[in-house]
């Protein structure tokens, strides 16, 4: 609990955010939940609930359903606004995964105005995952509307 209370601290400072400390409801949710995630895990859905609320306390309806039901944290799926992009937008063409992962990333970003830390907590995934993305992306494949090459 201490820990989710360091990164809510942490990041309604870098949000500009309010929140000051969870409510019972949601400490009594978040120390009955098994973390299969662990610090990250937990890191990504705090980071999640500053970006998507406001207040002062993180009452236990702003945490994901799935930790409010108590059902497994693995099928935990973030709320985005808009569709994200799939691999098979027609059944007959496949786009590789690097490509769908790179519009899911881009696609975040703009939704977020260009934010990455907050695009990043839509994505469940550090910001320190996009930036070495995008610096990949730059360094090793050709602007979008070109094609692209695979790097592993």
């Amino acid at each position: 609990y201490r820990l989710a209370d360091h990164f809510l601290r942490l990041y309604a400072k870098e949000e500009g955010k309010s929140f000051r400390s969870f409510a019972q409801d949601a400490e009594n949710i978040l120390t009955s939940c098994d973390w299969p995630g662990n610090v990250l895990q937990l890191q990504n859905i705090v980071r999640g609930i500053v970006v998507l609320h406001e207040g002062k306390f993180v009452t236990a309806p702003m945490l994901p359903a799935s930790l409010r039901d108590h059902q497994a944290l693995d099928t935990y799926i973030p709320q985005i606004p808009a569709p994200i992009p799939t691999a098979v937008e027609n059944p007959d063409d496949v786009s590789p995964l690097w490509k769908v992962e790179r519009s899911a990333i881009e696609h975040a970003i703009a939704l977020c105005e260009g934010n990455i830390p907050k695009a990043a907590a839509l994505l469940e995934i550090s910001p320190s995952t996009i930036y070495r993305k995008k610096m990949l992306w730059d360094k090793h494949m050709p602007p979008r509307a070109g094609g692209g090459a695979v790097f592993y």
